[in-house]
């Protein structure tokens, strides 16, 4: 479940910086390709988040 919800919500940003972006340097905006670069960061940041060592010690 928390792919999934991490995929949504990185669409959505994505999305809207790719928009923001494209409005601010009068470039044309393309879902298609945030799309894809959405699916790129989703996948970097399931990467990230197994390599970061996991905290076992909780109050030390």
């Amino acid at each position: 479940m928390k792919y999934i919800v991490t995929i949504f919500w990185v669409f959505l940003l994505s999305q809207m910086l790719g928009y923001v972006g494209s409005a601010m340097s009068n470039s044309e905006y393309s879902m298609k390709t945030m799309a894809v670069m959405s699916l790129v960061l989703s996948v970097i940041t399931f990467i990230v988040h197994a390599a970061l060592p996991k905290n076992t010690s909780a109050g030390q």
